[in-house]
């Protein structure tokens, strides 16, 4: 150990001799800085040299023998303790003056905090983030001797912290900001530079930092590798820092792509200044910028992903190429774009070595997409493109971005398209192909029309153009058939040798798709009569072993399940006999429960898989034809009802009567068995209020509001939806004069007697719903 420090160690240890036993309440004394090896220890006696944000030193003492050895802060040397602690943790402190004080007026900054005491006394020492406490022993540099040290090692505050060259003391505070240690060595920062960040996609906005530099001197950036030419420039401030910021550069733009070159490269810069570059290589700083690639396609029609990354200036079908169809969704996948301009992507251009085949004969670009920016973070963007309707063929796809072009091949197959792509049996639908041989005759073919039959059936044929599609529309009915996918080729014989096989699997198919039959109800007609007769509902497009329910009129059919046949069809029979004239509907669903494995039911929404409705006829119902007509003698609230049987009383609240219609003294009624007529006078109506001029009736089958349109006397006209009636108002609690105050003086009592006729038939609906269960019973 160099003596200067053994005469420190040794008035340290005396110094308690000399001083009063006054409780220390904060760090105090003097940590030592010194550098390491991980095996040598040297300790400094005035100084070591570094730059901001280093772990490791220049120099100690002006001699570079230890540059690249690593900062140790020393608080204890053999036992004797450089530094004492009054508290269970420190922080670390940068200064610009050595006092045994705090003031960050004058600059003092933390930069390293929450340390504990106790891992001072970890053999081998223990990381605390970017730093590492702990005890090691270690062979003095300049006696050969071991010492046994307590230090922690780390970094020194950076460029992006608030250092500059004036900063050169370590100070430890652990509770007290008027007492702390400070180290006797000093730091003196060497310029120093940090560029953030330092990675990312071309264009990427970035910013310098420098510190430790000359103050106001004007400093530049220069590209030196794999480019040359000056980046930025700038001057530092008042106390030697400097901050630059600009975009980097887009190596795309000098033949730089993924297919020639490994990503990310490495791009090297270097600080002048002035026209001198900063010694010993402190001013040199590094960018890893990723190169543009295509990382991904997708192709949704035949559901599978080509995995990059993918990169070329060139289409290059003989490398690689993406298949597609007509009318399919590409996704593209990529990153390495420049984020400060857009995506511009083009079908059919024209790359650096000219068009890939095919692309020669439509001469034409098409634009698909503007607009789309990439991720400022990696570059990354992706889009979906529709694939235009195009001949077969292999088409550049142009990407370009900021100047650059990035290409890839994308070759469209022979499409065959359905339309609609599902429905039902007896249904119509259209084939459509593109990309076909020119002038040839084209077989469509459907799997199977019964499950297991393993048969394709040759259900339609047409005849292509020299653009490769249909020269006239193709269509056909779907046959009748198990319901769910059915895959469809479409193929050209003679060109793999082949003949014309019949009705079987062509050898050669340019192109597949398929159709997904849906379920589908019918009867044999949409109006039946309750004659006693059987009638059929027929079913279309069911799958086989799978049960269903039948509901009638929402109410459950029996058997309690049905199951169709291979062919996927199905036939009920039922007896035209028991249902009331009107509306009725037939619907299906899922079975619930699997009766194969009771264990095993049906769990979600329980829709609606078909429906059929149809109306019934009132021949043969045993009571429509029974109905006459109803009396006007109505008497609380009940219907005296003529039949062929004789005379019925019913309630009126049975038969769900309606007013449609008001006409002088006759009321039309809507019931549950038919169109009625009464008068006002059968359905006991009278005038219960009036506000304003609105006035409320009250009838037997309801209240009734309308307007007061006119006075006589104390008889009001009252319109209403359904007409207009006139009726005493006499026994309302109003002033007839005040009625009249909202009326015209011209008006006249016309309405009150048609709306009194209006409640009258709404009562006499009621009887007709007695009628019915009367007769029944």
């Amino acid at each position: 150990m160099k003596k200067s420090i053994a005469i420190f160690v040794l008035a340290l240890l005396l110094l308690p001799a000399f001083s009063m036993a006054v409780p220390v309440r904060a760090s105090t004394g003097h940590p030592v800085l010194a550098a390491t090896d991980g095996t040598n220890i040297v300790f400094a006696q005035y100084y070591v040299e570094m730059q901001a944000g280093s772990d490791v030193v220049y120099s100690v003492d002006g001699d570079t023998t230890f540059s690249g050895w690593y900062l140790m802060i020393v608080y204890d040397i053999n036992g004797s303790p450089t530094t004492w602690f009054s508290g269970a943790q420190f922080n670390l402190w940068f200064a610009k003056q050595g006092f045994s004080i705090l003031n960050a007026t004058d600059g003092d900054f933390e930069y390293a905090t929450n340390f504990l005491v106790s891992d001072l006394n970890t053999p081998g020492g223990v990381v605390r983030g970017d730093y590492t406490l702990g005890t090691w022993t270690l062979n003095d540099w300049d006696d050969s001797t071991d010492v046994t040290v307590k230090g922690q090692l780390g970094p020194v505050p950076g460029a992006d912290t608030p250092v500059t060259a004036a900063h050169h003391f370590v100070k430890v505070y652990d509770g007290d900001v008027t007492l702390v240690a400070v180290a006797t060595q000093q730091i003196n920062l060497l310029p120093s530079f940090k560029l953030v960040p330092d990675y990312g996609p071309p264009c990427t906005d970035v910013t310098l930092y420098g510190v430790a530099l000359e103050p106001n001197a004007w400093y530049k950036v220069n590209y030196t590798d794999p480019v040359n030419f000056t980046a930025v420039s700038g001057y530092a401030d008042e106390y030697g820092r400097l901050e630059l910021s600009w975009s980097m550069v887009d190596l795309g733009k000098y033949g730089y792509v993924y297919d020639d070159y490994s990503s990310p490269v490495t791009i090297t810069m270097e600080v002048y200044k002035n026209i001198t570059a900063i010694p010993y290589g402190f001013g040199i700083v590094y960018f890893n910028e990723s190169l543009r690639q295509f990382d991904a396609f997708y192709s949704e029609y035949m559901g599978e992903w080509w995995y990059g990354p993918f990169g070329n200036t060139t289409c290059n079908q003989e490398s690689w190429s993406v298949p597609v169809y007509v009318f399919d969704h590409l996704w593209i996948n990529a990153s390495g774009f420049c984020p400060d301009d857009q995506i511009i992507i083009r079908i059919g251009c024209w790359g650096v070595t000219g068009p890939c085949p095919g692309d020669e004969e439509s001469g034409e670009e098409l634009y698909i997409a503007t607009g789309v920016y990439p991720s400022e973070v990696n570059g990354k963007w992706y889009y979906i493109v529709e694939v235009p309707e195009l001949a077969q063929g292999c088409y550049n796809v142009c990407v370009e971005n900021n100047g650059v072009l990035m290409m890839f091949c994308m070759c469209v197959n022979p499409t065959l398209i359905v339309v609609p792509e599902e429905g039902p049996c007896n249904s119509q639908v259209e084939f459509k192909v593109y990309g076909f041989p020119a002038n040839e005759d084209v077989y469509i073919y459907w799997y199977e029309l019964s499950l297991f039959d393993f048969t394709w059936y040759n259900v339609v044929n047409g005849t292509t153009g020299d653009d490769g599609k249909f020269v006239a529309p193709v269509t056909m009915v779907v046959p009748p058939q198990y319901g769910g996918p059915h895959p469809i080729v479409a193929g050209v014989y003679g060109y793999d040798g082949s003949t014309y096989p019949g009705p079987s699997y062509p050898s050669y198919y340019f192109a597949e798709t398929e159709f997904t039959v849906t379920p589908s109800f019918w009867l044999d007609s949409t109006e039946i009569c309750n004659t006693c007769t059987p009638f059929y509902l027929y079913g279309c497009g069911l799958i086989p072993f799978t049960p269903y329910t039948i509901n009638v009129d929402n109410q459950a059919f029996n058997p309690p399940f049905v199951m169709a046949g291979l062919d996927g069809q199905l036939t009920v029979q039922m007896i035209a006999s028991g249902f009331r004239p009107g509306s009725h509907v037939i619907s299906m669903y899922l079975y619930p429960i699997d009766p194969y494995n009771l264990s095993l039911t049906y769990i979600g929404n329980y829709e609606t898989l078909a429906y059929i409705c149809f109306n019934v006829c009132t021949d043969g119902d045993p009571i429509y034809g029974m109905l006459l007509q109803i009396s006007n003698n109505v008497n609380n609230q009940t219907a005296t009802i003529l039949t062929q049987f004789g005379i019925v009383n019913s309630a009126l609240a049975d038969l769900d009567a309606m007013i449609t219609r008001i006409d002088g003294n006759v009321v039309t009624i809507w019931t549950t068995l038919g169109t009625l007529t009464t008068t006002v006078n059968a359905i006991n109506t009278k005038v219960v209020a009036i506000q304003g001029d609105v006035a409320t009736i009250l009838t037997d089958v309801g209240v009734i509001k309308g307007k007061v349109t006119a006075m006589e006397g104390t008889v009001a006209t009252i319109s209403t939806d359904v007409g207009t009636v006139k009726a005493d108002v006499s026994a309302v609690k109003t002033n007839v004069n005040t009625i009249k105050g909202y009326l015209p003086v011209d008006m006249t009592p016309v309405w009150i007697t048609l709306i009194v006729a209006l409640i009258a038939a709404i009562a006499a609906i009621y009887a007709v719903i007695s009628i019915r269960s009367k007769i029944a019973a």
